[in-house]
């Protein structure tokens, strides 16, 4: 991805986006569809167009063959964005979540083995 020119994500829905995040730890430019997760994934270090605006598409594609300086200035961005994504911090995160969860959905101790004997006798 380090020889691209920029990769290019038309889609119209995705899970997370982790070929953008591939894309900008290599430095690559990013040009991806204007939709939440991409948005979520790469911040401010990607170029958005509308979801099945084939023209749209061309004309950034166009722009961005042309300008060498948005290139650099996109594959610096992303550089960064990448950075502030990890494995760990993910981990951390769901981590998180599932204590979270946990935390709300506890149940109340079961009484221990020897108090439920003495009932049932």
């Amino acid at each position: 991805m380090q020889a691209a020119e920029a990769l290019v994500q038309p889609l119209v829905y995705e899970g997370f986006g982790l070929p953008i995040v591939e894309a900008m730890a290599c430095g690559c430019p990013v040009v991806a569809s204007d939709i939440p997760v991409f948005h979520e994934v790469a911040n401010e270090a990607a170029v958005f167009v509308p979801p099945r605006d084939a023209g749209a598409l061309g004309r950034t594609l166009a722009e961005l063959a042309r300008s060498p300086s948005h290139r650099t200035e996109l594959s610096w961005a992303g550089l960064q964005r990448s950075r502030q994504l990890s494995w760990d911090r993910t981990a951390a995160a769901t981590l998180e979540v599932y204590d979270e969860a946990l935390r709300c959905t506890r149940l109340p101790a079961a009484p221990p083995p020897s108090a439920a004997r003495k009932r049932s006798v």
